[in-house]
């Protein structure tokens, strides 16, 4: 398994439901994993963190 997959933006938009303007506030406020520079203009996010704050949303059941 490829741990540190990246993947881009239209692709962080599907799995988490948030808008462009959500995942840079969340960014900003530290409660979204930080992007990468991958290229010239190009940012991306490692795919484990982006599901692994995915998880930390999901309610705890008792």
């Amino acid at each position: 398994m490829i741990t540190h997959k990246i993947i881009r933006l239209p692709l962080v938009k599907e799995l988490t439901g948030l808008s462009t303007s959500s995942i840079w506030r969340h960014e900003q406020e530290g409660n979204f994993p930080r992007r990468l520079s991958i290229g010239k203009q190009a940012v991306g996010w490692y795919y484990d963190e982006v599901l692994g704050w995915l998880d930390s949303r999901r309610p705890k059941q008792i």
